[in-house]
């Protein structure tokens, strides 16, 4: 059970995701969809993204990233609306 609410990327993931930062996010996502393309991550309860930076090693926890996705679709939601 617990296998299957997390979701580990690999080292290179936030590597890739952090060399484009500059792109749009759609450029930003067809850099970094393979690592996503078997998983379906907002389902998960937590994505573990490990990040090597500067010869030193941080762990990166997203507690529940379907919460975090529906809340942003909604604050877009509500500022279209009253923008």
């Amino acid at each position: 059970k617990i296998r299957q609410d997390c979701h580990v990327f690999s080292t290179f993931f936030f590597t890739k995701l952090r060399g484009c930062k500059k792109e749009s996010a759609e450029e930003r996502y067809k850099k970094v969809r393979r690592w996503t393309k078997n998983v379906d991550i907002f389902e998960k309860k937590y994505l573990f993204v490990p990040v090597n930076e500067l010869e030193h090693w941080t762990l990166m926890i997203v507690c529940f990233p379907g919460k975090i996705a529906a809340l942003a679709k909604e604050q877009v939601e509500v500022e279209s609306e009253f923008g």
